[in-house]
């Protein structure tokens, strides 16, 4: 599959990254979390409550964007605006292509083209391949849709009768929809 090249996944994690420490210095969730940085792995467990924080309010992220508090240039901040268009909810992954993976959900029901950021999306499932059931949050970024870095599966097992209905419901959505590149 292919991932987000170098100097974009450089800037998805310098601007998520950015926001998380915005949002923890101003809600004051995790003392522990203080410089994050793009380059460097970050501790998921301390930064989930946080990023739960984010997504909760539009609010926070216009606060952001009138305080810029990382000096973003206006193309950057665009970027971050475009977050307000998200996509949270319960997914299922029902397909890997090369370009990027299906996440169908959202309400209406769609199937979204979601690409991977660093590595493929199926690598960060517990069923790889297969069919699973995910909470995430979809973005906008530079005309593609990816996630906010954080995939939280569901522990299903979905059997051989789940799996074709969900397949076909992907196929029924793709013949009336389509697959949705953009938010």
């Amino acid at each position: 599959m292919i991932v987000l090249d170098a100097n974009d996944r450089f800037k998805v994690y310098e601007l998520l990254f950015s926001l998380f420490e915005y949002v923890n210095k101003q809600y004051k969730i995790n003392p522990k979390v203080k410089k994050l940085h793009a380059g460097k792995k970050a501790n998921a467990q301390e930064l989930f409550p946080i990023r739960e924080k984010l997504w909760s309010d539009d609010k926070i992220i216009d606060d952001y964007l009138k305080e810029n508090p990382s000096n973003f240039a206006a193309e950057d901040l665009e970027i971050v605006s475009g977050f307000k268009k998200r996509i949270q909810d319960n997914f299922a992954v029902v397909k890997h292509y090369k370009k990027y993976s299906i996440f169908m959900g959202g309400n209406p029901t769609r199937n979204y083209a979601v690409c991977s950021i660093s590595n493929p999306i199926s690598e960060n499932l517990p069923f790889g391949d297969y069919i699973c059931l995910i909470q995430a949050v979809l973005i906008p970024f530079k005309g593609k849709i990816i996630y906010d870095t954080f995939l939280v599966p569901f522990s299903v097992h979905i059997g051989p009768g789940m799996r074709r209905g969900l397949n076909e419901e992907f196929k029924d959505i793709k013949d009336k929809h389509g697959i949705i590149e953009t938010l």
